[in-house]
């Protein structure tokens, strides 16, 4: 594929600004000359030093920004990019910084652990276990509010966002949502705390393997189109962020890890079914996937269109294998919400008669 891409490393009107250790990727900032105020981070997609292993984590970011444009969620912008050294070459991504202003920044990891040290278990004298799931960020927002009054937080927007981007993670298969990839903003002047854009979405749709993985998971899934059969290919990439299921915890050796549990039919079942209830009881997010997800992948072929007038050409293997595996699950999960919508109102319907 011939792709636009922006060379960070032979344009000479840029410079590096500094190095970036978050994160297993390798990533630094870097400004251009006409605006060194603005700065811009590059991520590097290549799976190994040398820059041999291809992914298409680099690809995978471009598309789920653009995916995110198509449906209104807030998400940074990524442009695909390459850096070159004098040994290799590597692919990846650029974005510019979401927080210019320099608000006071807090990881999904630091909430979940004030929540953890904030939460005691008196009687077992142990500390709260928190767990990287949506219950869990409801709780740490919480709690955290309770503490002053100077910080104004506006749950219900924060929780909408979080489960609006868990609903689009399911759809896409993203497997790295954990709680380095989700941020939270404070502006000190106003007492602000609200959500940043989403970030790190890469993992898509098994994009992160090589592409002769790629290709044998879309023969496989063609041959046997159903979604009992793509939750068993996706065994294999566990879901980082749950809703009330721990799907990782904190490896309390190594915080900076977490360890993924291993999915098993029974627990991705189990998920299915949280993100069902989790959308029949409420209207918003309802409205959210009906709106856009009803209509045989009409956002994800609008998110390819606008990344392919952008940056070229998108190799086929990718879209058809993400048009499988998004058209299975948003028909999966439209279908089974309005079932259940459809026995709730008829429950309704017979308590009413019999009155």
């Amino acid at each position: 594929m011939e792709r636009k891409i922006i060379d960070i490393t032979s344009d000479s009107k840029n410079f590096v600004y500094t190095t970036d250790l978050r994160g297993s990727r390798d990533k630094m900032w870097f400004s251009f000359e006409d605006t060194p105020d603005e700065k811009w981070l590059f991520k590097k997609t290549n799976r190994d030093s040398s820059g041999q292993v291809k992914t298409f984590e680099d690809i995978g970011e471009v598309v789920f920004s653009e995916l995110c444009k198509v449906i209104n969620v807030p998400c940074v912008e990524y442009v695909p990019a390459i850096c070159r050294t004098d040994e290799n070459d590597y692919n990846g991504v650029m974005s510019k910084n979401y927080n210019p202003n320099g608000y006071m920044e807090f990881s999904g990891y630091s909430l979940l652990e004030f929540l953890r040290n904030f939460v005691y278990d008196n009687f077992n004298g142990t500390q709260f276990s928190a767990d990287n799931t949506l219950d869990n960020y409801e709780r740490a927002l919480l709690c955290f509010s309770s503490l002053t009054s100077d910080v104004s937080i506006d749950i219900d927007k924060i929780m909408l966002q979080l489960k609006k981007m868990y609903i689009l993670d399911y759809l896409t298969a993203q497997s790295d949502r954990n709680w380095y990839n989700i941020s939270f903003l404070y502006d000190e002047k106003t007492g602000q705390f609200f959500m940043a854009p989403l970030f790190d979405n890469g993992d898509i749709f098994c994009w992160n393997f090589k592409e002769s993985v790629i290709k044998h998971q879309h023969d496989v899934l063609k041959n046997k189109y159903n979604i009992s059969h793509l939750n068993e290919l996706l065994l294999s990439k566990s879901v980082a962020l749950g809703i009330h299921t721990e799907t990782s915890t904190i490896d309390i050796t190594n915080p900076k890890r977490s360890i993924k549990f291993k999915q098993t039919k029974q627990s991705m079942e189990t998920i299915d079914n949280e993100i069902i209830d989790m959308i029949v009881y409420s209207k918003e997010l309802q409205d959210f996937l009906f709106d856009n997800f009803s209509n045989d992948n009409e956002p994800l072929s609008k998110a390819f269109e606008n990344t392919e007038k952008k940056y070229g050409e998108l190799p086929q293997l990718l879209k058809d294998q993400a048009n499988l595996m998004f058209k299975l699950r948003s028909q999966f999960l439209c279908e089974k919400v309005a079932e259940k919508l459809k026995e709730q109102q008829e429950r309704e319907d017979n308590d009413e008669a019999s009155i």
